[in-house]
């Protein structure tokens, strides 16, 4: 909404009800859709933190920053993430920096109970693993936040609905590519949001990618 006004809140909206992939995540009794909730949430109060900062924001950001770390470990990328989109994209004060690295600094520290328990975790679960990523992994995950999962060969009907597939997502790129030709219509506010909330994503998909790099050379 605040990048592009109450139709586009709306039409943000619609789509996450029907995108396949949130659909499927959100039906599915793991902890996905909340952690993607809360990331987003957390988000969006990191935003208006730096905007208007003041104690209750910081402790509403830390309190879900907790609760998101709580729900998925690999959520502290999104941390990092948001505190160089607000340097960087936001230009925030060094001291508003501050309060929002002691802010999530309060949110890790809730964490230290847990440490007790996640230890005798991770040696039940066994070795700690991060997938190896790979462009065509990254790329096949892009495509199935329009389409969802592979078809398997014995559904009824594969090819057609694999038109479809490829429908949702020619579809889902030409709007794409129409909200990129229209960022110049955007008022300065907008512009300098859709870029902190492309930096938060884009910048914590990084910081993926490098760690199952380093992952797999560890190997």
């Amino acid at each position: 909404r605040r990048i592009g006004g109450d139709r586009g809140g709306v039409a943000a909206a619609a789509f996450a009800v029907v995108a396949p992939a949130l659909v499927l995540s959100a039906r599915d009794a793991r902890m996905y859709a909340l952690a993607t909730a809360l990331v987003l949430a957390a988000t969006l109060l990191m935003l208006r933190a730096v905007e208007h900062p003041s104690a209750a924001r910081w402790l509403a950001y830390a309190a879900v920053t907790a609760l998101a770390l709580y729900t998925d470990y690999f959520a502290a990328l999104a941390v990092v993430a948001q505190l160089i989109a607000a340097a960087v994209v936001l230009r925030a004060r060094a001291r508003t920096l501050l309060q929002a690295a002691l802010a999530s600094l309060m949110a890790a520290a809730t964490l230290v109970p847990w440490l007790i328990a996640a230890r005798a975790q991770l040696g039940h679960a066994g070795e700690f693993w991060v997938p190896p990523l790979s462009f065509s992994w990254v790329a096949g995950a892009l495509v199935q936040l329009f389409t969802g999962p592979p078809l398997a060969d014995w559904v009824p009907g594969k090819p057609w609905l694999v038109a479809v597939q490829a429908l949702a997502v020619v579809v889902a790129l030409t709007f794409a590519a129409a909200l990129v030709l229209r960022r110049r219509s955007l008022g300065a506010d907008s512009r300098r949001i859709t870029w902190y909330c492309a930096a938060c994503g884009g910048i914590a998909l990084a910081l993926l990618i490098l760690l199952g790099l380093l992952v797999l050379v560890s190997y």
